[in-house]
C-alpha cells in the first residue's frame, strides 16, 4: 500500500500502522527516511542532488551520474547499521550513535559544484563550508533530534567519533563511495563493505578490526588504490579536471563577457548552474567540453625504469625517466594557482596561450595511503595491519610509484609542434621544479 510521499508498513511493535518513507538506493537498497526528513526536504541538502559525485570525471564514464545526495543518503545508511551494531554491543550511547548517523548524512554538505575541482580554487575547503552551512541547518538539526553544537565536533574532528565516519579506509564514507564508484564506472574492484561493517568496533576511541576479516582489510586497501589507478587519477580524468579548473579559473578572474564569479557565489551553486556560466563567459573552451577537443598528452615525466607504463594510441607522447626525487619537487604545484605558473611558462617559451597548455603535477603516495589500522586476533593480541603484513604495504608502496607522473597537455592542433620541442620543455620544467 502506498501514497506519493512514500511507503506504509505494518509495524512490527503494537497494533496500529506505522508510517515510514523509505528511498531505494544503489548499493545498500532500501533507506529509511522518516526520521531525517527535516534535513533531507533541506534546499541545501537537495541540492546536493544537482552535484554529481565525481565532479568532472562524469564525462570520462558515462554511466557515472550519481549524485552527492545519493552518496549521503549511502553514508547515512552504512553509519546506521555501524551504529546498531555498536549501541547493541554497548560501544555507544543512543546520543552518540544518532549524531554519528546525522554527520554521515550532512559529511558533504559543504561540498560546492563539480566537487573538488572547485574546491582546490577556493580559499577554504568542503569542510570549512559545511561548518558554516550548520547553521543554517539549525531548525532542521534539532527537528531530527541533535544540535549544532553537537555535529561541529565531528566536522572538526573534536569528537573522535567522527572516524566511523571518516576514517581511511575504515569508515562509512570511504566504504560508501569506493563500492558506489565502482559500480557506477564500472571498475569492479571488490568493496566488502557489508563484512568490514559487520567486524569493526569502537574500542578506546579508534576503530578495532577482528582479525576473522584481516584478508577484507588487506582487499579493501588494495581496492582503493586500484580505483585511484582505474578512475581517480586515470590520465583522461586528471586532464578534464584540470581543464575545467582552467575554465573556472578565468571566469573568477578574467571572464571573456560579464562579471567575474564570486567565490561565495561559486560555493551556492549546482552541477547546471555552472556549466551555464561557463557556457556563457568562457563559450570557446567550454565548446571544446562539448564536443570533446581537449588536450592531449605531449611530454611525460616517469621515475626511471617505468616509462613503459605511459601508454598512447593516437597520440604517443614523448617519455622521459627522471629520479623519483626530482618528481617529489612538483609536489608544491599541486594547487591550482602553483601549477599555473608552470603552465604560463611553458606557454610562453612555446609562443602559444596559456589556455592551450595543461600541466598535470605530480601526485605522491603520501596523499591517499592508508590511515593505521588495528586488529584484535584474540587474547588480548591487538596489532596494527602495517606490523603483521609488511610485504603488503611494500606492495602498496610499489604500486604508488606506478602513479608517480608529471604530464604536459597541450592541444590536437599545436601538439605535434610541441612534442618536437619535448627536450627544451622539459629542461624548462626542471628548471622550475628545482627552483626556490
Amino acid at each position: 500500500m502506498t501514497d506519493p510521499a512514500g511507503q506504509i508498513f505494518f509495524s512490527k511493535e503494537g497494533t496500529g500502522m506505522e508510517r515510514r518513507i523509505t528511498v531505494g538506493l544503489p548499493v545498500c537498497g532500501e533507506v529509511d527516511v522518516t526520521r531525517i526528513l527535516p534535513l533531507m526536504n533541506h534546499p541545501r541538502f537537495q541540492a546536493l542532488g544537482r552535484r554529481n559525485q565525481l565532479g568532472a570525471i562524469q564525462l570520462v564514464f558515462p554511466n557515472a551520474h550519481h549524485t552527492r545526495l545519493e552518496h549521503s543518503l549511502g553514508v547515512f545508511e552504512l553509519t546506521r547499521r555501524r551504529m546498531d551494531r555498536w549501541i547493541r554491543s554497548g560501544f555507544v550511547s543512543e546520543e552518540a550513535a544518532w549524531d554519528a548517523c546525522l554527520y554521515g548524512l550532512l559529511h558533504d554538505i559543504g561540498h560546492g559544484p563539480y566537487s573538488h575541482v572547485v574546491e582546490a580554487l577556493c580559499e577554504h575547503g568542503h569542510k570549512a563550508q559545511g561548518l558554516r552551512i550548520l547553521e543554517e541547518l539549525t531548525d532542521g538539526i534539532v527537528a531530527c533530534g541533535s544540535t549544532v553544537a553537537a555535529l561541529q565536533c565531528y566536522f572538526t574532528g573534536e569528537n573522535p567519533l567522527y572516524t566511523a565516519v571518516g576514517h581511511h579506509p575504515l569508515g562509512t564514507d570511504k566504504l560508501d563511495y569506493l563500492e558506489r564508484d565502482s559500480l557506477h564506472t564500472l571498475a569492479r574492484v571488490g568493496i566488502p563493505a557489508q563484512r568490514v561493517i559487520a567486524w569493526t568496533d569502537w574500542r578506546a576511541n579508534r576503530l578495532v578490526v577482528h582479525g576473522e576479516i584481516v584478508y577484507e582489510v588487506l582487499q579493501l586497501q588494495v581496492a582503493y588504490f586500484d580505483m585511484f589507478l582505474r578512475v581517480y587519477r586515470r590520465r583522461a580524468s586528471l586532464i578534464i579536471d584540470r581543464f575545467f579548473q582552467k575554465m573556472i579559473a578565468q571566469v573568477m578572474e578574467q571572464p571573456e563577457t560579464g562579471e567575474p564569479l564570486t567565490e561565495s557565489e561559486l560555493w551556492r551553486m549546482t552541477d547546471p548552474e555552472l556549466d551555464a556560466r561557463l557556457l556563457q563567459q568562457v563559450p570557446a573552451m567550454y565548446q571544446r567540453v562539448l564536443t570533446r577537443q581537449l588536450p592531449r598528452t605531449v611530454l611525460t615525466l616517469r621515475p626511471t625504469g617505468m616509462e613503459y607504463l605511459e601508454r598512447g594510441v593516437e597520440f604517443t607522447p614523448k617519455v622521459l625517466g627522471v629520479s623519483e626525487l626530482l618528481l617529489a619537487q612538483f609536489d608544491r604545484f599541486y594547487c591550482p594557482r602553483a601549477c599555473q605558473t608552470l603552465e604560463r611558462a611553458l606557454a610562453g617559451s612555446l609562443g602559444v596561450d596559456e589556455r592551450s597548455v595543461l600541466v598535470l603535477p605530480v601526485v605522491l603516495a603520501s596523499r591517499f595511503t592508508p590511515k593505521e589500522i588495528w586488529v584484535d586476533y584474540g587474547a588480548g593480541s591487538l596489532r596494527r595491519v602495517r606490523d603483521t603484513w609488511p610485504h603488503h604495504f611494500a606492495s602498496l608502496a610499489e604500486r604508488a610509484r606506478s602513479y608517480l607522473a608529471v604530464r604536459v597537455c597541450v592541444h590536437e592542433e599545436i601538439w605535434q609542434r610541441v612534442r618536437d620541442q619535448a627536450r627544451e620543455l622539459f629542461e624548462l620544467l626542471c628548471a622550475m621544479a628545482v627552483e626556490r
